[in-house]
């Protein structure tokens, strides 16, 4: 891809925040004015399905059944739907079709650009210049926000003894000029991990996420119909191609092809087709679709944590007998935790 710079001039940080204002979001492109919710069966094809069902056979499940719930604005999550799934076996699984949660994160940093509560945030924690550039011969305004001091758009989450931070250093913007389309984004973000228990130095990790978005015009409408990420240092690549079809008065999803590196090879990319049947438009959806299935408080993390130290430390001095109690104790009080099937694969390689 090609940047060449086309007006060096100076504009006010003011006008590329009015600029950003004007990029136009999801929702405006896809015409979902009205549309509340809706639920769709999804089936599956690609290599990714043999790895899937050797889990499952492994388990003892039944096939895999998907289902994509969507609520306004921009919220999309793919869930397996199968009664006699463990909800840890249902969270890994539908993992794999959101990877990094591809649309929600992005369509989240699209409404953040043009959001006029945030950009009143932004332009009071960030400074912005404003470019007029070529890229690949397209006109684009070039927006590139930093921050004013360490950091913006600061996170804040504790999860048992771990206290999780986040934040971005710079945001850079690829606006197309004629048509007020992102055409490309680039986060530059820091995220610090510290044990609050055992003290030790945080874990400070820098990411730069490089997004590309294409359009396609369908019904009359532009359309997303391919995005491309580049996250680096960790050389992961994700990539999306979404098909359409008119569902009512809406232009919605027929088709997605998702390519993304392979969590053992990096190298290699993965790939699944997800195909769209019959639309439920506007169906009432229950609160906790989109909560986590293994969410649990912060009281029963710090819990977690404690037994699962506790029986580390059996362990390592040879106190089976007292580790092996901890965990099935812990698999009987929070069998839905991830730490659970964790535990449970520590009790198998236990001797007896």
């Amino acid at each position: 891809m090609i940047v060449s710079l086309v007006n060096s001039g100076t504009f006010s940080g003011e006008e590329a925040f009015k600029i950003l204002k004007k990029t136009k979001t999801y929702e405006e492109l896809m015409q979902l004015k009205g549309l509340q919710t809706y639920q769709v069966p999804v089936t599956i094809e690609g290599e990714i399905i043999n790895e899937i069902m050797a889990v499952v056979q492994k388990q003892n499940l039944t096939p895999p059944q998907l289902m994509e719930f969507y609520r306004s604005p921009s919220q999309f999550l793919i869930k397996i739907i199968n009664e006699d799934y463990p909800p840890l076996a249902k969270e890994m699984l539908g993992n794999i079709f959101n990877p990094v949660n591809i649309l929600d994160v992005i369509l989240t940093e699209l409404e953040k650009a043009h959001d006029y509560i945030n950009l009143m945030h932004l332009m009071q924690t960030t400074r912005a210049s404003l470019q007029k550039v070529k890229l690949d011969n397209l006109r684009c305004y070039k927006i590139e926000i930093n921050a004013k001091n360490s950091g913006f758009d600061y996170k804040k989450e504790e999860i048992g003894s771990l206290l999780i931070e986040s934040w971005k250093k710079q945001a850079v913007f690829y606006v197309d000029e004629e048509k007020n389309l992102m055409r490309k984004m680039v986060l530059s973000s820091i995220k610090k991990t510290q044990d609050l228990q055992t003290k030790s130095p945080p874990e400070i990790k820098e990411k730069v996420s490089t997004l590309y978005f294409e359009y396609v015009t369908s019904d009359s409408r532009l359309l997303p119909s391919k995005l491309s990420i580049l996250i680096t240092p960790e050389k992961k690549i994700l990539k999306m191609e979404a098909f359409y079809r008119k569902v009512e008065n809406y232009i919605l999803f027929d088709k997605k092809v998702l390519f993304y590196s392979h969590p053992q090879n990096p190298d290699s990319l993965i790939s699944i087709t997800l195909h769209y049947g019959p639309y439920q438009i506007n169906p009432p959806l229950n609160k906790k679709v989109f909560k986590p299935v293994t969410e649990t408080s912060r009281e029963d993390e710090l819990a977690i944590s404690q037994m699962t130290m506790e029986a580390n430390e059996a362990m390592e001095k040879g106190d089976i007998k007292t580790a092996r109690k901890i965990l099935v104790d812990l698999v009987k009080k929070y069998p839905n935790s991830p730490y659970a099937t964790r535990a449970n694969l520590l009790l198998k390689d236990l001797p007896e």
